[in-house]
């Protein structure tokens, strides 16, 4: 294995490192607006009080079997949502995988779980099913970096260099201080040819580190390599 390669090896785990210091921080959102949505959805109830109250079912019942209904559902989403994190943090795949999949079988439509889950058939070389995961999350949210720049990372490992680069360049325009999008767009950029554009990339990337920016590591050795 040639130094590229063992440095590429490096940014692309180093990545997936980075997104560990987000999972608490973004189940917690996630929470947070799940329980708003519920809430949304419960104070509509009384537009349909009449049918319950036609058949003797009332409708304070109606609300607090459907708000239990829906409480259990989401702590069963975030059970398996805490247990793939985990499962992610002690480097076990498969059994992260297997933990996303039942969240996604109980909320088809979660994007964190879909993004997770398309992370771990990364990490297990599944790189179209991640393409295919990160993208439905993307369709549910469109402007989170991180679901853009993961599924510009899978297309890299499948040589799709230009879709590469123009999710890591999506994901540049959502957040312009995203370190990690620039390392790994440099990549896409040196193997299609254009080491210019890579080492611009490189050397923004070791800026931002040296700025505090997080998933940055590697970039100054590229730049060593190919740009001096």
């Amino acid at each position: 294995m040639g130094r590229f390669e063992c440095l590429y090896g490096e940014i692309v785990e180093q990545g997936f490192l980075y997104t560990w210091i987000r999972l608490i921080v973004r189940i917690a959102w996630k929470m947070k607006r799940r329980n708003t949505v519920i809430s949304a959805l419960i104070s509509i109830l009384p537009l349909v009080q009449a049918p319950f109250l036609v058949t003797g079912f009332t409708f304070t019942s109606a609300v607090v079997m459907f708000s239990g209904s829906q409480r259990v559902n989401a702590e069963s989403v975030d059970f398996y949502i805490d247990l793939g994190d985990k499962q992610f943090l002690k480097r076990d795949f498969n059994a992260a995988l297997s933990a996303f999949n039942k969240a996604l079988e109980i909320f088809p439509n979660h994007a964190y779980a879909l993004s997770r889950r398309g992370l771990m058939k990364s990490f297990l070389k599944d790189y179209l099913g991640s393409v295919a995961d990160l993208t439905k999350a993307i369709q549910l949210e469109p402007n989170d970096q991180y679901h853009v720049a993961f599924r510009g990372e899978s297309k890299l490992f499948l040589e799709d260099y230009s879709g590469a680069i123009a999710d890591l360049t999506k994901a540049i325009d959502l957040d312009s201080e995203y370190g990690y999008a620039y390392l790994v767009r440099g990549v896409a950029r040196q193997r299609s040819g254009n080491i210019k554009g890579a080492c611009s990339d490189w050397g923004k990337a070791s800026l931002l580190g040296r700025q505090g920016a997080k998933g940055t590591k590697g970039a100054d050795d590229f730049v060593r390599t190919f740009c001096e």
